[in-house]
């Protein structure tokens, strides 16, 4: 009973009055607390004293640093106290999140890219551009993955009315080429410095791997953008009737992991959730697999080149909300 009249009387009526009246309980406590800080400062050094001698003989002297992790834990704790919004809080923990997300992790790969060879027409390649609904895309050599260039709309547009049928490879501009294992945060600052739009992001045998944009890596701070031509799609993680989550095979890891509230134990090279159940089955599944692992079950819902598109998330012992 003693508990329950501190936690209502001492603990959340005050901090709900504080809330909602802070800036006149302030002025008026001021001199209060600034007389009763005054009158009791023997005590309070003395109180001091006596806990840092102990703290000294006990563990010795520990110097305090703000770790990620505590930084983080204010963010939470400033966002239950309505001082931080959600949103606020997810970007913060984004722009944190990137300096340890490769790019490899945020690209388009080579099997989803929009692509175009040397020898097309500016013609062709213009009418490809409008179908697709790129702005640009990278140019690559015969019938291989090696990367000449990259090509815009608009030097495209530039070429039309003199040679509409020449070959695309008179008009390229040089590719920006970076390693997958590049973190997203440095090819940001390097993009800012540069007028560069899109990077190549090659493999470790030098060959192809996909893609990064800008707006790839703002994705990552700010969530899903779109334009006025792309149509807003469904949540990558939704929740269903009954506890269960819909989940989209590219989702990424970490936001399953916070979203769920799941500690998913995972290789260093695993960024989506597909890519993390591919890790734990060790084979490509098939429509309707279902995987029981400690933190729940997941049931394949559909999928593409042998790549998880969609799936099924039950917890096994249903969190306590």
């Amino acid at each position: 009973m003693l508990t329950l009249l501190v936690l209502v009387f001492c603990e959340v009526t005050p901090k709900q009055i504080a809330m909602a009246s802070n800036e006149n309980l302030c002025l008026r406590s001021a001199p209060l607390v600034l007389f009763l800080s005054w009158f009791f400062r023997p005590v309070i050094w003395a109180v001091t004293a006596v806990s840092s001698a102990l703290t000294y003989l006990a563990v010795g002297k520990a110097k305090k640093k703000l770790t990620l992790e505590h930084l983080l834990h204010h963010v939470n704790a400033a966002e239950g106290a309505g001082v931080v919004e959600s949103y606020e809080k997810d970007m913060v923990r984004n722009v944190f999140r990137i300096n340890d997300t490769p790019v490899e992790a945020i690209m388009t790969h080579r099997t989803e890219l929009f692509f175009l060879r040397e020898n097309i027409s500016v013609q062709d390649a213009v009418d490809s551009f409008l179908e697709a609904g790129y702005a640009r895309a990278p140019v690559l050599k015969d019938e291989t993955e090696h990367v000449l260039g990259v090509i815009s709309v608009m030097e495209l547009a530039g070429a039309l009315r003199k040679s509409p049928q020449a070959p695309i490879k008179r008009f390229l501009s040089p590719p920006y080429l970076v390693p997958g294992t590049m973190k997203a945060n440095e090819l940001f600052f390097r993009l800012k410095k540069e007028p560069i739009q899109l990077a190549v992001v090659l493999d470790e045998y030098g060959g192809l791997d996909g893609i990064v944009t800008r707006e790839d890596i703002m994705k990552e701070i700010f969530g899903e953008l779109y334009d006025e031509r792309e149509e807003t799609g469904g949540e990558a993680i939704s929740p269903e009737k009954g506890g269960s989550w819909l989940i989209q095979g590219d989702a990424d890891f970490y936001d399953v992991s916070d979203i769920l509230g799941l500690k998913l134990e995972h290789d260093s090279r695993t960024h989506t959730i597909g890519g993390y159940l591919l890790e734990k089955l060790e084979e490509i599944p098939k429509q309707g697999t279902v995987i029981d692992l400690p933190e729940g079950r997941y049931t394949i819902l559909e999928t593409r080149r042998q790549r998880i598109t969609s799936l099924r998330f039950t917890y096994r012992d249903k969190p306590e909300s």
